[in-house]
């Protein structure tokens, strides 16, 4: 996962818009529920190195589906706070602190 983690930090800001949104979609849309467990994981990844806007949504999402009754949106949710609680990064240090 760190090489996953290095390739999201060099890539252009737009593509990660870009794919987070395709993820994110896919994620709460896909027919095939079995995949919807990989978007979410593109989403956890992604996540801390979006635009601020992005992630402030995302962790109101989270939020949300943190009470969810189907523990593995639960556990997703609880990776993407992780993600962005663990960052370092301005926008993420900004919404944890509620700066944002």
């Amino acid at each position: 996962m760190s090489a996953a983690k290095e390739l999201v930090k060099v890539t252009p800001a737009a593509k990660l818009t870009q794919y987070y949104t395709i993820a994110q979609e896919k994620a709460n849309n896909d027919p095939d529920e079995s995949t919807r467990p990989l978007y979410w994981d593109i989403v956890i990844l992604i996540v801390p190195w979006l635009e601020s806007t992005q992630v402030d949504a995302a962790f109101a999402e989270a939020l949300a589906m943190a009470r969810n009754d189907s523990a593995l949106l639960q556990k997703k949710a609880w990776r993407v706070l992780e993600q962005i609680a663990s960052c370092e990064n301005q926008v993420c240090q900004a919404i944890m602190t509620g700066e944002l």
